[in-house]
């Protein structure tokens, strides 16, 4: 019985961040593409924001194969954390 219960919570973790955690990490990603891609604003925007799909869904498909959820919320975490940091200090004037 215990070895049941451990097991779905494990499914039950692994569809969360599947749900949650992908396409956070894709948007954050996309718009760190959108801000930081040296060409021009169309071409940057263009970009960024196809990328946003493909990215959520490679997330998606790949974070539950990863043998620990743990290494699965590490990458979401430093997937949207890097992108955020930047914009919030290109904003604030930290970065050119």
């Amino acid at each position: 019985m215990i070895s049941r219960r451990v097991t779905l919570e494990r499914e039950r973790s692994r569809i969360f961040v599947a749900v949650v955690g992908a396409p956070l990490a894709a948007v954050a990603t996309g718009c760190g593409m959108i801000a930081f891609l040296p060409f021009s604003a169309p071409l940057a925007l263009a970009i960024g924001v196809h990328s946003i799909v493909p990215l959520w869904a490679v997330l998606t498909c790949s974070l539950p194969l990863l043998a620990s959820m743990r290494i699965a919320w590490l990458l979401c975490g430093s997937m949207f954390v890097v992108p955020m940091i930047a914009l919030w200090m290109r904003h604030a004037g930290m970065l050119a």
